[in-house]
């Protein structure tokens, strides 16, 4: 028995105009790179997901304005019946990493419930000559917060579909769990639940790794810093 095909979630990235939310879903999408003109309120793209076994699922990527002034105006029906977000800052501006709580309250503001996971992604990572966000930054941030971290490329294709891959695997699990998706029997469920923290886990160890050598990298350019005075 599996889950029943074709499901669908509802993912909206959000962030500040700039930061490269348009970059990112097009690189996930398509696999490839563009530099997209400003969302002027919302666009929307689709993916299949396969989770294999002959089972899909649909997904509703939501692209949003990043200006201040659109962002308030985002209407309540955008956020309806979300299953996931994606908060999205620039690793070369620190205004927009000032600008994550922001993001972070308007989930409150639009009542999406605490148990929607939320990944946030510093995109550009490889501008590191240019940085102004530390990962460490990033890491804490999400960390203080409920929210998954990784920094990506939408350029060079870093760490954006494992990113979304886990979103997306989380945001099924609290699916299933919550029957928003319905599964054809109970085995079915305990099998896809198993399957989805499997991949989930995996995940998490493959942005642990990553965690680790870059903190590890950072402290070593510090040490070289003071030993340079």
């Amino acid at each position: 028995m599996a889950l029943v095909s074709n499901s669908r979630l509802k993912i909206i990235i959000l962030g500040d105009s700039g930061v490269g939310k348009t970059s990112l879903l097009v690189r996930y999408v398509d696999d490839s790179f563009e530099l997209g003109n400003a969302t002027i309120f919302a666009d929307v793209k689709r993916k299949k997901f396969d989770l294999g076994g002959g089972v899909t699922v649909n997904l509703e990527l939501w692209d949003t304005a990043g200006f201040e002034r659109h962002a308030q105006s985002l209407p309540q029906t955008l956020f309806r019946g979300c299953h996931g977000v994606v908060i999205v800052y620039d690793v070369t501006n620190l205004k927009s990493f000032r600008r994550v709580p922001v993001w972070r309250n308007l989930l409150k503001e639009k009542d999406i419930p605490d148990n929607v996971p939320v990944i946030l992604i510093g995109n550009k990572s490889d501008l590191n000559v240019v940085r102004e966000v530390e990962y460490t930054e990033g890491l804490e941030f999400a960390a203080n917060h409920g929210m998954t971290f990784t920094e990506a490329s939408a350029r060079l294709n870093t760490m954006v579909a494992s990113a979304f891959q886990m979103l997306v695997m989380e945001a099924m699990k609290n699916s299933v769990l919550g029957n928003n998706m319905k599964p054809r029997s109970q085995e079915s469920i305990n099998m896809y639940i198993s399957h989805s923290e499997r991949l989930v886990n995996q995940n998490i160890l493959q942005l642990k790794q990553v965690n680790v050598c870059k903190i590890s990298l950072q402290k070593k350019k510090e040490e070289e810093k003071k030993c340079c005075f």
